[in-house]
């Protein structure tokens, strides 16, 4: 990789593409520590706002769900962790503008912990009247796999608080699946394949509900950007099916959760 990077700043006089586009969806990676990160909550006020006030708790999750899925391609592609989107940061405090007037805060408390995971603890602050925040901590390792591929493990956790009827709050939290990133053509940059794996949990103890979604190729399906997952009452009955792609379209019985980046870009 290294050697690679060498070879293109000779080529470029100095000069090192650090963009990734995977599968194409995005030109390139943001450059900027704060924007990189946040990029995962682009759809938070498009998907959260009306949480808090569904009737029906398991339309809540299922916002939830389709809240954290339609962040998977922009988390991707600039991921924070990336060795050719630059050093991951300096411990500090950075903040960033998400649509919708939201705004990001990200603290980066140690740049390496031991055993090499680096962590972060961070918040996302609605706009007033949209009565949800999102926060929670990020710690994440790096391992390589055969092949020259990277495997990221993210061992946080991230929370949700709603507003529901009559002023009352209600926490949903949830995991992060792990992101394996593959080169293409021998080459990281532009055109690296990214394929997120493992499972995520999603848990509203208030209404006793809970998802297990699984990421990549399974016995029931081929396709590495499969997602595919049960929602189950604290007792076990199912009472819903999730199935789809996380690059789109995303269903749950029938109903369209998420249609995928082209079809449903994050509001400005």
């Amino acid at each position: 990789l290294f050697c690679a990077l060498g070879q293109q700043a000779l080529r470029g006089r100095g000069q090192v593409s650090i963009s990734a586009s995977p599968h194409g969806l995005l030109p390139q990676g943001i450059p900027d520590i704060a924007h990189r990160f946040a990029a995962r909550w682009a759809y938070a006020s498009a998907f959260l706002s009306a949480a808090g006030s569904c009737e029906h708790a398991r339309d809540r999750i299922l916002l939830v769900v389709s809240f954290m899925v339609a962040g998977l391609h922009l988390l991707a592609a600039g991921y924070p962790h990336l060795p050719w989107t630059g050093s991951p940061c300096s411990v500090g405090k950075y903040t960033a503008m998400l649509p919708n007037e939201c705004h990001a805060t990200l603290e980066m408390n140690q740049t390496l912990q031991a055993g090499g995971r680096s962590s972060a603890s961070f918040e996302v602050s609605s706009k007033p009247g949209s009565m949800f925040r999102v926060f929670g901590s990020e710690e994440v390792s790096c391992e390589v796999l055969p092949f020259g591929s990277f495997k990221f493990v993210d061992n946080g956790s991230t929370s949700l608080e709603l507003t529901a009827g009559a002023g009352s709050l209600v926490s949903v939290r949830f995991t992060m699946p792990q992101l394996v990133v593959r080169p293409s053509s021998r080459a990281f940059g532009i055109g690296s394949i990214y394929e997120w794996a493992g499972t995520a949990f999603f848990t509203d103890e208030s209404a006793g509900l809970q998802c297990e979604l699984l990421f990549g190729s399974s016995e029931d399906c081929v396709d590495r950007d499969s997602v595919a997952g049960t929602l189950r009452t604290a007792l076990g009955f199912e009472v819903g099916r999730i199935h789809g792609s996380w690059l789109g379209p995303l269903f749950c019985d029938g109903e369209v959760l998420w249609k995928g980046p082209r079809s449903h870009p994050p509001i400005q």
